[in-house]
């Protein structure tokens, strides 16, 4: 699953799932910075739980 479809294809507003196969790791916010961490994340096998408060993705950049 890519950066974008994580972040528009989530069930809930205030948690983002993406797929991984190894150690979970969990990142607080969906701006720039916590989505490009998830996806670097995501890219060397990690499970990761994206959290954010808005009920949208993409923090001051929206």
């Amino acid at each position: 699953m890519g950066l974008g479809a994580a972040a528009v294809a989530a069930a809930t507003p205030s948690r983002l799932f993406a797929s991984g196969s190894g150690p979970t790791a969990v990142v607080i916010g969906a701006g720039i910075g916590g989505l490009s961490a998830a996806w670097e994340l995501l890219k060397v096998g990690f499970q990761v739980s994206i959290f954010e408060k808005e009920k949208y993705t993409g923090g001051r950049m929206v």
